[in-house]
Parts: C-alpha cells; structure tokens; sequence
C-alpha cells in the first residue's frame, strides 16, 4: 500500500513538474501580452518612475553568470513586442525571473519533501532548469519567426506605399496603420519604433540606439537602409529604384532564414524531450529489474551500479547541450563584453606560472593548431585562457574521481552494515516477508558484532563474540562467524586503492581534454553556419552598392552589425580602419580562417584601393540567380547536416540507458549469480 502511494505521488510530482515546466515559459508570454495595449493606439513608454530597487536587480541578474542566460531569454521575448523602453524592459524581466525562480524552488522544495530521494531530486532540479530553458528558447524562436513573417507582409505594404508617396516617412507610417489594422502587433510596435527614429531631431544618434534594442538583425537593416535614403535620397539603377530593390534582397534573406529555421525546427523536433527521458527511467528501470530478478538488484547496489547510475546523468546532460547548441539561431553575446573573464583572472592572480609552462610554445605545431582552432570556433578565448580552462578542467575531474571513490566507499561500508544481504545463488524475484524479516535481523546482529571488531581479528575471537551475543544458536554458529568474516572482510578492503588513484588521473586527463573538444565541437557548428552568413554580407553588399555615399568602411560597418561569427574580427578592423584601410583588410584576411569570408574580404581591398565598390563586386550582380539557387541548396545542406548531428547525439543517452544500464547489468550478474548457483550444485 505504502509503495502505490509512493507511486501515485511520483506521478503526481511528474504531471506537475512539465506543467510548471510549460508555465515557467508561458509567464514571460503572459508579462508581454500585457503590452497589448498598444493594439489600438501608438505605442507608450514604460513608467520611468518605477523603483530602483527593479533596476539594481536586474543589473545584478546581468552580471551573474548562473542568471545571465535565462534573465536574457526573458528579456528577448519581452521586447520583440513590446512598448516598454529599456528601464520597463528591465524591470519586467527581473520580475519575471524572479516568479520563475519562486515558481522553481517552490517546487523543488515539494518534490524534494514528497520523494525523499536525494539522486532523484538532483536530476529533477538539472530536468527542471533545462526544460524551463529549452520551453523560453522556444517561446522566444516562434515569436522571432512570427516577427520575421510580419516584416515580410510590412515591406509589401511599404513598397505600395513607397510607389504612391515617394517618401519614406509617409511610406512607413501608412504602412504602420495598415499592420495594426491587420493585427500584427509585433511588427507594429518596431514599426513605431521606427517612425521614432526617423523623426528624431539626431537621426544618427536615435539610429544607433535602435541598433542596441531591436530585435533581429534584420530590423536593424531595414532602419539603416530607411535612414540612409531618407538623407542621401534614393538612386535610381537602370530606371529602378536602389530602396526597393534592396528591399526585395532584404525579403529574399528573410525567407531564407525562415525556410533554415522551419527545416531545422521540424528536423530537430521532439530531442530535447528525446534526450532527457533516460533520465526518468533510471530508477523505474531499477526497481522493475531489481524487483523481478535479485542479482539485478543486488549489481545496482554495489559500486558498479553507482557509477553506471551517474555516467548515465553525465552522457544525458552533455547530449543535451550539444543537441541545444544545434538548436540555437542566433549567438547570445555577453551584456557586459569588457568584463573580464573568469579564466582571465584566474590566469593572471594565481595560475600565470603553470600556464606559461604548459602553453606551447609560439613557433610550434600545437600552438598554431590552437589558433587555428580557435578562429575555426570564432572563439574570443586567448591560448593562455584554454590552457588555463585545460588546468581547472582536469582539475575538477581529479577531484570528481576523488570525491567519487571517497562517496563509493561510504556508501559500500553502509551498505554492509545495514543493507540486507540476498543468499547466494538466489534467481528468483522478491524474497518472502518471512526471509525478509530473517534477513534483517541478521543484518541487525552482524551489524552489533561488527561496530565492536577490531581490525585484526581471529576466528576463535569471533566465533565468542557470536556466542556471546546469546542471539545464535550453536548449530548456527559456523554459519553466523562465515557470513561476519566475510562482511568483516570486505569492510577491511574497502579503502583507497592505487588504481582509483590512477582512475583520478585518467579523469584529470579527460577533463584536460575536454576545453580542446569543446572547442571542435563548436568548430564543426560554427562551420555549417559561417557560409551561411558570407552569403548575407553578399546581400548586403548588393543592397548597399548602389547607395550613394556608401564606401569600404560603411560596408564593413553594416557587416559588423548584421555579423554573429565574424563579429569581433570586423570590430577590431573597424577600430584600425582610420589608421590605414590596406592593412585593416589585410589583418582582418588574416585573422580569419575561412575561406569564402577571405575572399570577400580581398574584394572589400580591392575596393577601398583600386577600383570603385561597383566594380570591385561586379561579379555578384552578375550571378544574383545563381547566388539565390546557391543559397538555397547551402541551407538545404546546412540542416541536414545539423539533423545527422543532432539524432546521433540525441540518441546517445537512449542508447546508453538500454545498453548501459540494462543489459549490461542483466548479462554480468546472470553470469555471477549463475557461476555461483552452478558451484553450489556442484558441491551436492
């Protein structure tokens, strides 16, 4: 009775765990829909008098590592849509982090009460975090879609508008009443956002702090291209206009990130779930098991078992964030850039000694791999921070090794003394209440004697120690003393041995590892979508060429704003830019190691020395049909590859809790149990 109520409270706890998990995305939903009311009126600033207190939180939130993620998921599906300016933002944000985080430990603490069960309570707080992360990811990428779509109705509504007015201030606010009519509420309040910028007495300046805000980079270039008409005036091209053509390459690039984003969403659905069920199955696949065959229950309860138990947690946690790095569109950048990084400090305050002798050194073959690896990885780490990484990495898998080996021995001693011990040779399922109780006041008598053994200690001082306990009867002493030796006997041998010794430098060794493979990892991601983007600077280079007034430097700029991958590369380029244009290119050429981005980059040299920016990129006017057919297929590859990807990892803990933790299990103890059952009738 006692087991079906604790059954019935699991799947209790279970039901309410993903429907908090759903509401703790739906909150953030709910916090910006209060921003609705714009739908019938122009868009309205937040109270700028709301307290300091939600600032300063929200400031601390920001600058918290273990925050930072989830207070910025919040914050992108709060200002895709709505009208608050950045101190309403900020201070809806933090109120929506910190309900969540109630929400969370409120029921953390009723899971916690309810199971009694500290390994399952671990993993229900890791399920609990990743899902409340994954469900905002998700929530955030299906509003960004939506926005994405709206946009492609508001620029057929602005080019309509463009062709009767013939002027970009008439243009987008016709076409701003035409969104809200339609109900299409986010473009709407961008759109807003916009007609600001375009009316402000600094263009540029208002300009530039929209940058900061907007929601995707394609907004971004939709303002640059509006403020740059609405100054220098729109250039005609073989009788067409340069604004609207620009605005057909501006949708073409829209629908080409939607069809990526569909394909990949579709490819990739359901392996969150996928991955993370193993989990959940842990200690079910451990009871039934344990419950129909003994020697099952008796392997998990030994060392062998714990450890299969955590490789179990690790593989499901490590196949969940790589399959969430497939996942992501668009790179999170760090609010704060100039802070300084943990592995920075950490190098220069107390490990700079360590890390200058084991760095390779400049001219070798490993420190060019490195910095190569790290321009494939569009890393912004310096070799000393990897080696720095390496260093605290290995270290934390020595001690994990060590605190693991220390943790088994505790825990094998205890079992020992108070665990039940099966008979040998047992096969069946469950013993019967009366073996039970039997066993368990064996467990209560070796457990008396064993606390008050010595260290060394001589049969004939057992066997009186059993007698003197008046609990055994004579014919069973023989038996009693065998079975307390035995358990006297694996209690002495459960130490610290050499090779856990070694099996922690075998961990130090993989942790070392880890930063390196990391790094290749994110490699190979960044790999499939860095074509991607040299095809979006060809875009905007073909918006941008016909522009008047428009040289190298605005070029490289408007790349910089749209880059995710190239981002610092082009900054650093930009920064050096005034102190001689050949040579920025040529470092920026470099710096990069990828080829298709050094090809463009020698074009924009040749631009800003030789030819003029037209001739320099002659080449993609040209081939703009085939460039689009090119694309296509690029994107059409670019998810395929990232759907192989993402099933061999996200199967990978599937596979491990069949192969692993079941029939493994099952193959080595029906042999133990079956080798020992064999002797016991041979002994007959």
């Amino acid at each position: 009775m006692q087991a079906d109520n604790t059954n019935f409270v699991l799947m209790l706890v279970g039901v309410l765990s993903l429907l908090l998990a759903l509401l703790l995305g739906l909150v953030a939903v709910n916090a910006s829909r209060k921003s609705d009311r714009y739908k019938r009126q122009p868009a309205k600033t937040a109270n700028r008098t709301s307290g300091q207190f939600w600032q300063q939180t929200y400031h601390f939130l920001a600058v918290n590592r273990f925050s930072r993620t989830l207070l910025q998921s919040i914050r992108n599906r709060l200002e895709i849509g709505s009208a608050y300016d950045e101190r309403g933002i900020r201070r809806r944000s933090a109120t929506v982090f910190l309900g969540t985080g109630a929400a969370m430990v409120f029921l953390l603490v009723f899971f916690a009460l309810f199971t009694k069960d500290i390994l399952l309570t671990g993993i229900f707080i890791v399920v609990l975090g990743f899902m409340t992360d994954t469900v905002l990811d998700v929530s955030v990428a299906r509003v960004a879609s939506r926005l994405m779509r709206q946009q492609l109705r508001f620029h057929e509504q602005l080019r309509h508008r463009y062709y009767e007015e013939q002027s970009i201030d008439s243009a987008v606010e016709a076409a701003s009443e035409t969104m809200l009519e339609e109900h299409a509420h986010e473009i709407y309040a961008q759109s807003e956002k916009l007609l600001d910028v375009l009316a402000a007495a600094d263009t540029e300046t208002s300009f530039e702090q929209y940058r900061e805000t907007a929601p995707n980079k394609y907004l971004k270039l939709l303002a640059g291209m509006c403020v740059i008409t609405r100054e220098y005036g729109d250039a005609k091209v073989e009788n067409a206009s340069v604004f609207l053509m620009s605005l057909g390459h501006l949708s073409d690039e829209i629908r080409s990130e939607l069809f990526k984003r569909d394909r990949l969403l579709y490819a990739l659905k359901s392996l969150n779930v996928l991955t993370l069920l193993p989990l959940f199955f842990i200690q079910p696949i451990q009871q039934w098991a344990g419950g129909s065959f003994a020697p099952m229950a008796k392997f998990y309860q030994q060392q062998i078992g714990t450890v299969l138990e955590i490789a179990m947690v690790v593989i499901t946690l490590f196949s969940y964030m790589a399959v969430r790095k497939l996942q992501q569109f668009d790179v999170l950048h760090k609010e704060h850039p100039g802070k300084e990084s943990w592995e920075s400090r950490l190098y220069r305050r107390l490990l700079h000694p360590v890390v200058e002798r084991l760095k390779p050194g400049e001219t070798t073959s490993d420190h060019l791999h490195l910095v190569t690896l790290l321009k494939k990885a569009v890393s912004p780490l310096r070799v000393e921070e990897v080696v720095t990484r390496k260093i605290v990495f290995g270290a934390i898998g020595f001690l994990a090794m060590l605190i693991l080996s220390f943790f088994l021995q505790v825990q094998t001693s205890h079992r020992i003394l108070f665990e039940p011990q099966m008979p040998e040779g047992f096969l069946g399922g469950k013993l019967s209440e009366e073996d039970e109780a039997a066993r368990q006041k064996e467990t209560v008598l070796d457990r008396s004697i064993l606390i008050t053994l010595p260290k060394d200690v001589s049969e004939e001082d057992l066997t009186l120690a059993v007698q003197q306990s008046g609990e055994v009867t004579d014919r069973a002493i023989p038996k009693t003393v065998e079975r307390i030796a035995d358990k006297h006997r694996r209690l002495q041998e459960n130490i610290f041995r050499w090779w856990e010794l070694l099996l922690c430098f075998v961990f130090f060794a993989l942790g070392w590892q880890i930063p390196m493979l990391s790094l290749q990892f994110q490699a190979k991601v960044r790999a499939m979508d860095m074509e991607d983007e040299v095809a979006q600077f060809q875009t905007i280079i073909l918006m941008l060429m016909h522009m008047p007034r428009v040289d190298v430097e605005e070029l490289l700029e408007w790349m910089e704003m749209f880059s995710l991958h190239f981002k610092e590369a082009l900054q650093t380029c930009l920064s050096d830019y005034n102190a001689g244009a050949p040579e920025a290119l040529d470092a920026l050429r470099k710096k990069i190691a990828f080829e298709p981005m050094s090809a463009l980059v020698g074009n924009l040299m040749l631009a800003a020395t030789d030819l003029p920016i037209l001739q320099a990129f002659e080449e993609l006017e040209s081939e703009k049909t085939y460039s689009r057919e090119k694309r296509k297929e690029m994107n059409e590859r670019t998810v395929e590859r990232k759907r192989n990807l993402g099933n061999t990892v996200g199967f990978i803990p599937l596979y491990a809790l069949i192969v692993l933790y079941l029939m493994i299990p099952m193959v080595v103890s029906s042999m133990t149990e079956m080798n020992v059952f064999y002797q016991q009738m041979s002994s007959f």
